[in-house]
């Protein structure tokens, strides 16, 4: 079950802002959070006994008057108005949050709206959500489609009929069989629908791209319009040709009472279906005669097999440009080479053996920018070479399908500025070199030189690290997949604070991430990473089976067809790699 918020209900006074409003001045309204929640598709709406008029013109004085929708503010009961509310919403109460400063309304709100989301208080309300769960929404997509309903309703009232207001409303309706492109926005639907969701069945983008490659499948996504406005992308169906059933078959609420679920139905021929739980409509046998297909938004024909070879999606090869620390090789280890082409940039060992890391993004933003003065100091430095800002991907970034990048270093390294001409450099962990007697990888001499050249800067900062993965984005057209960093706690003294660090720059990644869902994409290490037994020497090496089950995430992501990594084929090389080993040593 579905249980995120869709709706926020809000009390005005002494909730929405402090003070009341009918007895004089009113101050610190929450319009902040009100501008947020919209940005993560959240809708919020009123419920208030005030004067209209006079509240109107202060939420407009405010700048939010717009950000509301289905506004009741009367000197009416409350139960009867938040119900109202959530049935022109077409949401459940389970997905509807109410906020009131006064019990009595609440108590009355949860008689009327069982199953609703309550508090007391706008703090309890803010701690309680997480917006990073939540798609980012900026262009407010989610409040336009409800801008929408309120205008239907205002409509609705001049028609004799329900029927003759859809025939007024010029409902057309398009599909997409071209899905490729939009899983992620599938994926959420599939997740969030559950008034007109038939077969309930929660799947993944891996599940829905197995279908697109399933010859005996027909997938389609459905989009909808009509007079008052375009309500986007809101069905799927995923139909088996050989059973003639439907494996999946969904639709947003905000189509609720449209009847496009059983025009829909009915264009397949009725195939069988088995409902799962409640559903708000029922397919009935009767066929729908409002709704029209616009057959000029179509994006592929209406054949599959055709369509996939047609666009192209499943390609022979997969090209995948690889960064990160060196423990990924045995992550690469894992990919199938006749599918896919792995090109890797890894720390790796200088002609000093000196490991040379260099995969912060101080580094590959070096590799663009620097001067031929800031050159001649960089390779002066004893962890870094003349081959340290080399890296393939930049060089060849137009000819890979993705970019998968680990960007631990920026969570691990602290930064130094040369005094003189401003090169920053990354190096160590997480403590401040020039405070240490003696430090791997550099002679006393070269210790003594580097202390008098450079300061410390500490650990990048959370903002210039979202910076440089915005710049790492403009380098390339490929979609980018992130590996994370791992949370757990490790007890090691040499990485004092490593958990919670890592805890922070998780966060500025998921929130970089989340305002392109379409482009970029986080594997989250801490799904497998779940206790210090699962690392080897630090925080940022993993256990083999991690590795393993990472492999398998960045595969499904990659459009994967029907790779899957065997464990036990893979436990059985190993042991027979160590065995070998043994024997030579005997």
């Amino acid at each position: 079950m579905d249980n995120k918020v869709k709706l926020v209900i809000w009390d005005l006074d002494e909730t929405f802002w402090g003070g009341v409003l009918s007895e004089g001045q009113v101050y610190n309204p929450n319009c902040e959070i009100i501008k947020q929640l919209n940005d993560h598709g959240i809708i919020n709406s009123i419920s208030s006994k005030n004067d209209f008029d006079g509240a109107r013109a202060k939420l407009k004085e405010f700048g939010v008057w717009d950000f509301f929708v289905f506004p009741s503010i009367s000197w009416g009961p409350k139960g009867e108005s938040v119900k109202q509310i959530i049935t022109d919403c077409q949401l459940r109460t389970e997905n509807v949050v109410f906020i009131d400063d006064n019990f009595g309304n609440i108590n009355e709100v949860k008689y009327y709206n069982p199953g609703i989301i309550t508090y007391n208080s706008v703090d309890d309300f803010k701690n309680s959500i997480v917006l990073s769960d939540y798609n980012i929404d900026l262009e407010q997509k989610r409040l336009l489609q409800y801008k929408i309903l309120e205008k239907k309703k205002e409509s609705r009232i001049q028609y004799s009929s329900n029927e003759e207001f859809l025939l007024y409303s010029d409902i057309r309706i398009s599909y997409i069989y071209d899905i490729f492109p939009i899983i992620l926005r599938l994926e959420e639907m599939i997740s969030r629908t559950n008034q007109l969701n038939f077969t309930k069945k929660r799947v993944g983008a891996s599940e829905i791209q197995e279908l697109i490659y399933d010859s005996d499948i027909e997938c389609a996504a459905i989009h909808v319009k009509d007079k008052f406005g375009d309500y986007g992308i809101c069905g799927f169906y995923a139909y088996n040709k050989l059973t003639n059933s439907l494996i999946h078959f969904l639709f947003s609420c905000r189509i609720l009472n449209l009847g496009v679920e059983n025009y829909v139905y009915h264009k397949l021929g009725c195939p069988s279906l088995d409902v799962v739980g409640p559903v708000s409509t029922n397919l009935s046998e009767k066929p729908i005669t409002w709704i029209k297909e616009d057959s000029s938004d179509v994006v592929c024909l209406n054949d599959s097999e055709a369509n996939r070879q047609g666009k192209g999606i499943k390609k022979t090869v997969i090209s995948i440009a690889v960064i990160g620390g060196c423990d990924l090789g045995q992550l690469c280890h894992y990919f199938n080479p006749r599918k896919y082409s792995l090109t890797t940039d890894f720390n790796y060992s200088s002609v000093n053996h000196i490991n040379i890391h260099r995969e912060h993004t101080v580094f590959l933003r070096l590799s663009k920018s620097i001067s031929d003065e800031q050159r001649f100091a960089f390779v002066q430095l004893p962890f870094l070479d003349s081959k340290a800002l080399d890296f393939k991907f930049l060089d060849r970034r137009n000819e890979y399908d993705y970019l998968v990048y680990t960007p631990l270093m920026n969570y691990t390294q602290s930064l130094y500025r040369n005094k003189k001409n401003g090169l920053t450099v990354a190096y160590g962990a997480y403590n401040n070199i020039l405070l240490c007697d003696k430090v791997r990888d550099f002679s006393d001499e070269q210790l003594e030189s580097f202390k008098s050249k450079y300061e410390y800067l500490g650990p990048q900062k959370p903002d210039d690290f979202y910076s440089d993965l915005c710049w790492l984005s403009e380098q390339v057209n490929c979609p980018i997949i992130f590996l994370n960093g791992a949370e757990v706690e490790i007890n090691n003294p040499n990485e004092f604070g490593a958990e919670e660090r890592h805890k922070i720059m998780n966060k500025v990644l998921s929130s970089f991430v989340s305002n392109n869902p379409q482009r970029f994409h986080i594997i989250d290490v801490n799904r497998y990473v779940k206790t210090r037994y699962d690392l080897k020497d630090n925080i940022r090496h993993y256990d083999r089976r991690v590795y393993i089950d990472l492999a398998k995430d960045i595969m499904s992501f990659c459009d994967l067809g029907e790779i899957k990594v065997n464990r036990v084929e893979v436990a059985s090389q190993y042991l027979k790699g160590v065995l070998k080993r043994a024997k030579k040593l005997l």
